[in-house]
């Protein structure tokens, strides 16, 4: 939640959203079962609406998206407005 902040305020910290990347692909290194639908959501989300490219995180949270349950791909963890 904290990235979605920064990106709804349009405050582009690069430093911090690296940071904050490193410390999603740790954890979903260390166990993808920490990150749900809505949680990878929200976290590209925020990459896409900054325009950060971070290839390593996404090619993370896209491995991270596999291993997650069908059924919590409801709409709402999905669509990110």
């Amino acid at each position: 939640m904290t990235l979605n902040g920064f990106a709804r305020a349009r405050m582009r910290d690069e430093k911090l959203f690296a940071s904050l990347s490193a410390m999603a692909c740790s954890r979903a290194a260390a166990d993808p079962a920490q990150f749900n639908a809505q949680s990878v959501s929200v976290i590209l989300n925020a990459f896409a609406k900054m325009r950060i490219q971070d290839s390593r995180l996404f090619a993370i949270m896209a491995e991270t998206t596999r291993s997650i349950p069908k059924a919590d791909f409801c709409p709402q963890a999905v669509v990110n407005p």
